[in-house]
């Protein structure tokens, strides 16, 4: 159906909404294949190659525009933003975070990635969205598997569900040799933020 080119408005959300659910239940499979190899102590593989960070987060902020075309993204760069990562870890944990950004941001505002490669030894990249916060309470637990979302004062935003995605996003960062956080709150929003090793 894609691929005809259809100019069928109601063709073109079908296939929109196929491609969405695909892309998560494929995601799902993957989430629960690195479970299975981490239960059994062998850590996510990562294979480097020099790749731009930049270009990557503009490719998944066009993915995910694609389908959420009422959603507005912005990635902004500044320094240098190529080094050697795993393109396709980190784009693992790209389109978690604009995902989640996606899912629980305020419908009106941007999201904003942020490429900072102004320091010659680390590469840091932000995901902020505005919208309702994410408890002190639940920052916490965002990255533990299986515990993200378990907001008991908050439950119809950032519900409980299966936490695998921060968690592996957390994994591949720390798999890098880096680092990931977040802070939220009703003031300036959610900002996930991750720093990359350059070596």
């Amino acid at each position: 159906m894609e691929r005809s080119g259809t100019a069928n408005p109601k063709q073109a959300k079908v296939v929109s909404e196929i491609k969405t659910a695909a892309g998560r239940s494929t995601q799902i499979l993957n989430d629960l294949l690195d479970l299975t190899r981490l239960s059994f102590g062998t850590e996510i593989p990562i294979a480097k190659t020099t790749i731009d960070i930049a270009s990557l987060c503009q490719e998944i902020a066009d993915e995910l525009r694609a389908i959420n075309a009422d959603r507005r993204f912005e990635v902004r760069h500044d320094g240098d933003p190529i080094a050697s990562w795993d393109r396709a870890r980190l784009g693992q944990v790209l389109t978690n975070l604009l995902g989640n950004a996606v899912q629980y941001g305020d419908l009106s505002s941007p999201i904003t990635v942020r490429v900072a490669g102004a320091d010659p030894d680390v590469v840091t990249i932000t995901v902020h969205n505005l919208g309702s916060p994410i408890s002190p309470e639940t920052q916490k637990l965002i990255f533990i598997s299986w515990a993200r979302g378990q907001d008991v004062n908050n439950p119809t935003e950032h519900g409980t569900h299966l936490g695998l995605g921060l968690y592996f996003a957390k994994l591949i960062v720390e798999a890098h040799g880096g680092e990931i956080s977040v802070t939220s709150n009703e003031q300036t929003g959610t900002t996930f933020s991750f720093r990359l090793p350059r070596i």
